[in-house]
């Protein structure tokens, strides 16, 4: 329940701290995945830099690894230029919209792929969360009316 919630917080807090980052600044897309990126390596060596030997070992060792590690690495990088398009295009309401649609499909098709079994307290806690923040997503009120609608009338 806490890495969940952990999991839940920070999403709501990164798609949000892009936006208002985006409409601050007027940051391109792609530089901020260039901030975020060159964050993230640093953060990543420092944790694994007493592993380095025998990362490189392991590497040499299953030299099959390198293409798999490079197909992540440019599906990652693509996910990420589609992630930071969608918040700085549609918002992160949109885009948190879009990702709890992603999830709730993976775990449909995971539990009926891998004949999981679900309880009913399970399946209605997932309909309150999807039905939740589908309503919050869009029924937000519209805009005013346009001065030449307004005119018409």
């Amino acid at each position: 329940l806490a890495l969940i919630s952990g999991y839940a917080f920070c999403d709501a807090f990164t798609s949000n701290w892009q936006s208002r980052t985006f409409k601050a600044t007027g940051i391109s897309s792609l530089e901020m995945m260039q901030s975020v990126n060159a964050f993230t390596f640093v953060v990543s060596f420092c944790f694994s830099v007493s592993d380095l030997l025998d990362i490189y070992t392991f590497y040499m060792t299953h030299p099959l690894i390198m293409g798999h590690s490079l197909i992540m690495g440019l599906c990652a990088g693509f996910g990420q230029v589609l992630i930071f398009y969608t918040i700085q295009t549609f918002g992160p309401m949109r885009f948190a919209t879009v990702m709890t649609t992603r999830m709730m499909c993976s775990v449909v098709i995971s539990i009926l792929y891998y004949g999981h079994n679900m309880t009913s307290m399970g399946v209605i806690g997932m309909l309150i969360t999807f039905a939740a923040l589908y309503y919050q997503a869009f029924s937000k009120p519209k805009g005013p009316k346009s001065s030449a609608t307004n005119r018409a009338k």
